[in-house]
């Protein structure tokens, strides 16, 4: 089994989001190409809703569906002030 934590590019503005997010969805597709039979867990921050209407999230879709994922929209969050 593979764990794999992502953070995706956050949506500062810039037009290159979309580039940058792509090259990351790219990144992780390597890993599964890498390790082909084996089980994955991604977990982060996609930085994007699942129910969005932006580009980022039809790369993600896309992404789950073209690899068999399951996209689970889950509300944690935890962080850490010290």
């Amino acid at each position: 089994m593979v764990f794999c934590g992502v953070y995706m590019p956050y949506d500062d503005g810039f037009k290159d989001r979309a580039l940058e997010y792509e090259a990351v969805i790219g990144n992780i597709q390597g890993i599964l190409d890498r390790y082909i039979g084996c089980k994955f867990v991604f977990g982060g921050d996609l930085n994007v809703t699942k129910y969005s209407s932006s580009i980022e999230r039809v790369m993600v879709d896309d992404f789950c569906l073209i690899n068999n994922l399951r996209w689970r929209n889950m509300r944690y969050q935890f962080w850490s002030e010290l």
